[in-house]
């Protein structure tokens, strides 16, 4: 309920990273819920994300200070003394540039935590200082995933230009400061939605922000496919275009246990499990999933943040001139966070309820 944020992109990652350990039924599961064709495309993921930032660090040179700082890392923590096996070493190695780092889940499970949520908050430039609670002793590999983006506009909002204004969220309408600007901007529209692209400077990636008609967010949110994001990006084509978008911080801290479950992936989290792939010194299954994001959206451009963190434990085109066409984001709506040249989404979310999204 109310706002969201999450980063598809990280939740794969580190789904991948156990992925790459599971045999059987389990590995199954896994490939299917991230539509993969085999395990083997599961090292793809890893290969996306120095991808997206080699490709970033590309399109920047030479940009100055107007690139976007966009940093991945992975992470791989397991109990001393306990023997992985030597194949998920390198898989994770060669295809995510993850290196063992040993913890004593046994002897000092608080003292685990804390060394991994510092990793997490040192690679989110502290924007999640905090992912686990709690880790257990019978804890035996913790997958991490971090992605850190600090990306200003292409062309920026004018702090002068940003008024308040009505934003109708479903208690009511309340009172918002509203960035507002006239740009020439990728724009589309279609059956039950606009959409607006907001180029990040010296990069491919993009905020698209996609508006429904009010009070048709659920409904937008049923439809929403990979089938519907491509046909709305591909409709996309420069418009001048009068703005008026809420700035907004939206984050999240969950145990997604559930949502992946319903998507397929239940024998990992069972006795079911197989794990071997990891290691044969004791049997293995996902104990927890938990996901952080976070994203602040402000007339400079945007910073975000995720961390995915999979605990396992030992079981038993041209210019349309004229008049501007208006973009009024003054209701709900859905925000994606995009590499234009592969379509990846490093972030996906809702802004439901402006009045708890305001940027302190």
């Amino acid at each position: 309920p109310g706002n969201l944020v999450f980063s598809p992109e990280s939740v794969a990652t580190a789904l991948a990273m156990a992925g790459s350990g599971a045999a059987g039924r389990t590995a199954t599961q896994i490939v299917s819920a991230l539509h993969l064709r085999s395990t083997a495309a599961l090292a793809g993921i890893g290969r996306l994300q120095q991808q997206l930032a080699a490709e970033q660090a590309a399109t920047g040179a030479g940009a100055g200070g107007a690139a976007p700082a966009l940093d991945f890392a992975d992470g791989m923590f397991l109990q001393e003394g306990f023997a992985l096996e030597p194949a998920f070493l390198s898989a994770l190695q060669s295809g995510f540039d993850a290196a063992p780092q040993t913890l004593n889940f046994e002897r000092g499970p608080a003292q685990a935590t804390e060394a991994i949520n510092g990793w997490v908050s040192a690679h989110t430039q502290a924007l999640i200082p905090r992912i686990l609670n709690e880790l257990q002793p019978s804890t035996r590999l913790v997958l991490a995933d971090a992605l850190y983006l600090k990306a200003s506009w292409s062309t920026q909002f004018r702090a002068s230009a940003t008024a308040p204004a009505a934003f109708e969220q479903p208690g009511g309408p309340v009172t918002v400061p509203f960035m507002n600007e006239v740009h020439t901007l990728p724009y589309a529209q279609g059956a039950g939605w606009q959409a607006l692209e907001l180029p990040y400077a010296a990069s491919t990636l993009s905020l698209l922000v996609v508006l429904p008609p009010a009070g048709r967010l659920a409904a937008l949110e049923h439809a929403l496919d990979p089938r519907l994001l491509a046909r709305i990006v591909a409709g996309l084509s420069p418009r001048s275009v009068s703005v008026s978008l809420p700035s907004f911080r939206v984050s999240l801290l969950a145990n997604i246990d559930a949502p992946l479950e319903a998507l397929g992936i239940r024998d990992a989290f069972s006795e079911a499990a197989n794990f071997s792939g990891i290691s044969t010194s004791a049997p293995l299954r996902i104990e927890q999933v938990v996901h952080a994001a976070n994203i602040a959206v402000s007339e400079e451009g945007t910073v975000a943040a995720a961390s995915t963190a999979v605990v396992i434990e030992a079981t038993a085109l041209p210019v349309n001139g004229g008049r501007p066409v208006r973009f009024d984001a003054d209701r709900p709506f859905l925000f994606f966070v995009r590499d234009d040249r592969t379509g990846a989404l490093l972030f996906a979310g809702r802004l439901r309820e402006a009045a708890s999204a305001q940027l302190p």
